[in-house]
Formats: C-alpha cells, structure tokens, sequence
C-alpha cells in the first residue's frame, strides 16, 4: 500500500512539474522598444507582449528588421527602416545599459525596455577611427535633411526643369546622386523614379533658354543620366561665341560655370583658352561661387595644384551657399578641408565656420542666413557640397561633383 502511495506522489510530482512549466512558458511578458536613427529622430516605439519567443522574432512580428547570419550570431543591419552607413552600427541598450550579447543572445524579462540606437564607431573616442563630434553633426545633419526636405522636394516635384531649370533641382539631384552612387542609404528615395522624371524632362527642354550657369547644370545632370548632347554642343557653342562678343570682363565669371563643359565638349574659344592657361584664373571679385565652380571643374583634368586653394582660406564667406561652395575645390583635389593646414589663425576650418554661423539646433537645418529665425527657401547646394566631404572623408578619394 505504501508503495503504491509513493508512486501516485510521484507521478502527481511530475504533473505539478511540467504544468507549472507550461504555465511559465506561456506567461506574457510585457517589455518596451525604441530606435533611434542616426539624425536622433525616435523611428520607432511600442510595447510588445512576448510569449517565449526571442526578442529577434517579436521585432520581426511589428517591424521591419534588416540583417543576417554569421559566425558571432545575427548582425542587424537596420531596424524600422533605419538608415545604414558604413561608419555606423546599431548600438542595443538594456534597461539603460549597454547589452552585453547580440539580439539573438537576450533574455527578456517582464518589465525590460531596449532601445536601439544608430551611433558611430568610427570615432576618436572609440580608438577605431577619426570622426570628432562635428563629423558626426555633419552626418546628422545630411541624413536629416535627406530623410526629410530632399525626399519631400523630390517627391513633390512634377516638373525637374520648372523655372528655367532651377537651381534646386540641379543640386537636388547631384545630391542624390552623391548618395546613391557611393552607397550610402538609398532607400530613402525612389530613385529610379526620379532619375527616369528628370531624364524624360531634359531630354524635352528647350534649350535657347539656357543660359550662364543652367548650362552647366543642364550639361552635367544630363551628362549623368547619358543624354544624347549633340544638339547641346550646338548652342552651347553659340553661347561661348557671344559671351567674347558681348559680356566683355564679365564673361570671366560667366566662363567659371563653362570650363569644366568646354573641356568635356572640346569646344574652344580664345577667351577660354586664355582663361585656362591663366595661373591667376578666375578674380574672387566675381563671387566665390564662380570661383569654386571653376577651380572645382579645372581640378578634373589635373589643371591645378594645392597652390590654387588659397582662395579659399577658411573664414565667413557671409551666407551657408557660399560657405559650402567653397568645399568643392578641397574635395575635387582630394583635400580634406578640414586638415590643420587649411585652418585659420582660430584653428576653424570651412566646415567648422559654417556650421557655426548658419546651423540652428532647434530647427536641425544649416540655414543661408543666419539673422533669420524661421525656415528658409530650399538650399540643397549647401546639402550637396556637404556630402561631396561625406564622400571624399568616408571613402579617402576625389569627388567631383561636377562630373
């Protein structure tokens, strides 16, 4: 009798034992998420009730999680869409601490929160890189702007050469184009569209309304997209004619937009070849927007030096368009213009200045003028100058934006 007693305890035991493990494995816990993306913009935020899965697989359940196997475990490369960048990673924090595993490696708790956040590691801190804390606000600030007024702009855009081809739309584009074709997170955009949008557009416009520097806007988005430019050639070469007959001093600005496009073409003139083989080049009288369109263009074909950046000495150029401009010939020459030969007696570089004088924190935009407090109309030449240093900074080689 009495073993037959020990034996009914023993198998109740057992019943206990694996219902109470059922009952535990189905308890719901309760936990919180949050991502971070690379310009600090919160992406994403729930509350998710997990029955026994891994965190991976209930991340996989509300979002859209991007990634793969290795050796080590799952390398998530995006969250929510976030966006991806070489000198980036997806840092996991743990109720407030850094997590010591991988995703696939956490044990959640009831109660626990995880943050994902975009952060850099290719920092001086780090030990791993040489992104001070102005690189980083640089890439906050491209990726925002990107994410936000560049995406809307081009998504709302029916007509790429309204206004006499606009010079919105041309650094739009070269923007974009900056982007997409060095890898950095094209799926921001719908490229392909906008890229087909602009084509379709050129390939209609009409091209006696070009004139100064929409021709080199329309030469070098066309050139990009591979338009036929023969007809181009035409009245480009026209204009060149008219500019010695006509604008006289003047046509020394006029030919800063116009080098770069003669030497393409092979189109020649007196004037341009004087201009050319000229070590002076172009006078800052005329604007260092000019200037840096023509240093920048000359630099394509080895037809300047070092020597020639010294115009373009850091120090306010008196609005953000200017500022950034001069970049160009630092990147188009593979300079990084940040480098300590290139700063000023306050140890301030381009970049450093423009930031700032012209960035407003609370709006997260670099605006033209800095006396203003609001919005200002659509400066993407400031955008595109800036990811022309991303590209020569991230990748060490030459940029040519004008290309």
């Amino acid at each position: 009798m009495k073993k037959n007693n020990l034996i009914f305890v023993f198998i109740l035991s057992i019943l206990i034992f694996f219902t109470y493990s059922c009952d535990n494995k189905n308890e719901e816990i309760e936990y919180s998420v949050e991502v971070i993306d690379i310009d600090g913009e919160k992406i994403f935020e729930d509350n998710i009730i997990n029955k026994g899965g891994s965190l991976l697989d209930d991340l996989k359940e509300v979002t859209i999680v991007d990634g793969f196997e290795t050796e080590y475990g799952f390398y998530l490369e995006s969250i929510a869409n976030s966006i991806v960048d070489n000198n980036y990673f997806i840092a996991i924090y743990e109720n407030d601490k850094l997590a010591s595993t991988g995703i696939d490696g956490i044990i959640i708790d009831d109660g626990d929160s995880f943050k994902f956040q975009v952060e850099c590691f290719n920092t001086l801190e780090s030990g791993y890189g040489t992104f001070d804390d102005l690189d980083i606000l640089v890439d906050k600030i491209i990726y925002s702007y990107a994410k936000n007024e560049l995406k809307e702009y081009l998504n709302n855009m029916d007509d790429y050469t309204q206004n006499n081809f606009s010079t919105a739309d041309f650094w739009s584009f070269i923007g974009l184009n900056l982007m997409v074709l060095n890898s950095y997170d094209d799926k921001i955009f719908n490229y392909k569209n906008v890229s087909s949008n602009l084509k379709n557009d050129l390939e209609s416009y009409d091209l006696s309304k070009l004139e100064g520097a929409q021709f080199a806007k329309y030469y070098f988005a066309s050139k990009g997209l591979g338009i036929d430019l023969n007809n181009f050639k035409e009245f480009y070469q026209k204009y060149i004619n008219e500019l010695e007959d006509v604008y006289l001093d003047y046509s020394e600005y006029e030919y800063s937009f116009t080098l770069g496009i003669s030497k393409y073409l092979d189109v020649t003139s007196t004037k341009l070849e004087n201009i050319i083989s000229s070590s002076y080049r172009a006078s800052t009288e005329y604007g260092i927007d000019g200037l840096a369109w023509q240093i920048a263009s000359l630099a394509q074909f080895n037809d300047l030096n070092k020597n020639e950046l010294a115009p373009f000495i850091a120090k306010d150029y008196g609005n953000a368009v200017s500022q950034a401009l001069a970049i160009l010939p630092y990147v188009a020459l593979g300079e990084n213009p940040r480098k300590a030969e290139y700063k000023n007696d306050s140890n301030k570089d381009i970049i450093e200045i423009l930031i700032e004088n012209y960035y407003d924190s609370n709006l997260g935009i670099i605006k033209y003028n800095s006396t203003k407090n609001s919005k200002d109309n659509f400066t993407p030449q400031i955008y595109a100058s800036l990811m022309a240093y991303k590209v020569l900074r991230d990748y060490g080689d030459k940029v040519y934006i004008f290309s």
